[in-house]
């Protein structure tokens, strides 16, 4: 198990982005855990998929737990200073935002809904291929 510091300073300037857009995503995760627990009805109209019965919040709990599982998983890694589990778990986490896309356009939450959700992808992406680049450059 290696520290915050150890790992940040073994990484390269790109790493290091790519560990700190880590480390952002799984606040951004705990966030949206946050709004689905306080307001699902609300949430559920931000994904794309408004609620036709308020009272039906089942799914939006459903992921609101699963968002507090990766908030908590992906800050522990972050924690632990463990990048290759990091970079691993940010190509697998594409899952996450294609489905919701693919699920937002099919249903008819919108395009800007859908286009939201890919951008959540690329920025998993993103930091799959930064925290690539992980060895210390001279």
């Amino acid at each position: 198990m290696t520290s915050i510091a150890a790992a940040f300073s073994s990484l390269s300037w790109p790493g290091r982005v790519g560990y700190a857009l880590a480390a952002l995503l799984a606040v951004y995760m705990a966030i949206n855990t946050a709004r689905a627990l306080i307001q699902p009805e609300a949430f559920a109209a931000y994904l794309g998929a408004p609620l036709h019965d308020p009272r039906d919040i089942g799914f939006v709990l459903v992921y609101a737990f699963r968002a507090a599982f990766f908030a908590i998983f992906v800050g522990a890694l972050v924690l632990r200073g463990d990048v290759g589990t990091l970079r691993l778990l940010a190509l697998i986490g594409l899952v996450m935002p294609l489905g919701d896309a693919w699920l937002t356009w099919r249903h008819g939450g919108g395009e800007a809904f859908a286009i939201r959700h890919l951008i959540v992808a690329g920025v998993l992406l993103l930091t799959w291929f930064l925290l690539g680049l992980r060895a210390r450059t001279i």
